[in-house]
């Protein structure tokens, strides 16, 4: 048995970083690293590269870059900056820094240069804008492929929950999207005029509601101010006005949302006239004793 205070020799395996230092105190380069630096990008393999861009470029996902139109087309304005022709390594070069900018993840070894991992991704990123007409390809003999930006202002945009193109229409294209925009504008008006239907007994309630809380209520100038009633009704009695004003969101073609506000200023209305209303009332309740007991007195004063 060795003495407890024997020294104990232990030798644990060396970590990769030990290695590293190692090789490159000796004046030695660690196997993938570049210029005897331990922390330099190892060398890719640039037929690797290209291989694994016209793969990605050629993968046919036209249906989820159309869902993803609005994000491409922003992407690849930031990615060509000023510039209106980029090759193919300036194209992988600037989509990898995007989206190292745009990501949390830390690298824990370099990658090798040229990445195929970030051709790939140009590659895909490049092929849904061409199938998009974001983008255009051109092929110069000897050279390699470069590519030139289509469009240097949007051209798409969400609309509602989809997206529409807004610049670089087909023909076909725009004789679709404009019978789209008419039938959803049909669709809309249908849905307004039944609203509207819909809301002439209540504004008619609550005219006469307010009516019966004021008589004397004439229509305030706010209600032409904020495009409810025409300017000749201000200052007219309520009154007399209320068989125009309950038809007048049928003849002004009010649509639903107008619609509501309208019913909800004029449910405000009401309720300040009724708060008025019951003021008037109780202070009408608590005079009238005092002039009771006034009467009393003066008629006790008269027979004495």
């Amino acid at each position: 048995m060795p003495d407890r205070h024997d020294r104990t020799d232990v030798r644990f395996p060396l970590a990769e970083s030990d290695l590293s230092g190692l090789f490159f105190l000796g004046g030695i380069r660690a196997p993938g690293s570049v210029g005897g630096n331990p922390m330099s990008r190892p060398q890719g393999d640039p037929v690797q590269c290209r291989q694994s861009f016209d793969a990605a470029f050629a993968r046919d996902d036209a249906g989820r870059a159309f869902d993803r139109a609005v994000d491409l087309n922003a992407s690849l304005l930031e990615v060509f900056g000023q510039d209106e022709l980029l090759g193919l390594r300036e194209l992988a070069d600037r989509h990898a820094r995007l989206m190292a900018s745009r990501s949390r993840r830390i690298e824990r070894f370099p990658r090798p240069d040229p990445d195929p991992l970030a051709y790939e991704a140009a590659g895909s990123f490049a092929g849904q804008c061409q199938r998009l007409r974001l983008l255009a390809v051109e092929v110069c003999a000897g050279e390699g492929p470069r590519f030139r930006l289509a469009e240097r202002e949007m051209s798409f945009a969400a609309r509602g929950r989809g997206t529409v193109r807004i610049r670089g229409l087909t023909p076909q294209e725009q004789a679709r999207q404009l019978r789209g925009e008419r039938a959803q504008a049909r669709r809309v008006e249908t849905l307004d005029r039944k609203a509207r239907d819909a809301a002439t007994p209540a504004i008619g309630r609550l005219v006469n509601a307010l009516v019966e809380h004021d008589r004397d209520c004439v229509v305030p100038p706010s209600w032409h101010a904020d495009g409810y009633l025409p300017a000749e009704l201000v200052g007219r009695r309520v009154v007399e006005a209320a068989a125009f004003i309950l038809e007048y969101h049928h003849a002004a073609g009010f649509d639903r949302a107008r619609l509501a506000r309208w019913q909800a200023c004029l449910t405000g209305w009401v309720g300040r006239a009724a708060a008025r209303a019951r003021l008037r009332s109780a202070a009408a309740a608590a005079i009238a004793p005092d002039d009771e007991a006034a009467l009393l007195g003066l008629v006790r004063t008269d027979e004495a």
